[in-house]
Parts: structure tokens; sequence; C-alpha cells
């Protein structure tokens, strides 16, 4: 079976965010909502 540590976890979760162009919460980042060019 696969194990990561919890730490592990949250580096790869927080590196998944950061290619996705969201902060630490999952939210997408301004630059990434002008990018898109999403409207709030």
């Amino acid at each position: 079976k696969w194990r990561i540590s919890a730490e592990d976890f949250e580096k790869l979760l927080n590196l998944y965010y950061e290619i996705r162009g969201w902060n630490k919460e999952g939210i997408p980042t301004e630059d990434t909502i002008k990018n898109l060019d999403l409207k709030i």
C-alpha cells in the first residue's frame, strides 16, 4: 500500500495549488482570476 507522511502530503498539496494558480486555501489568486478574464 502507498503511504505518505502528513508533511509530504502538505508539500504536494501546496505544489498542486501553486501549479493551478491557487493560494494555500485552494482559492484562485488575483493573477489567476485576471488571466482567466473572470469577473468577481
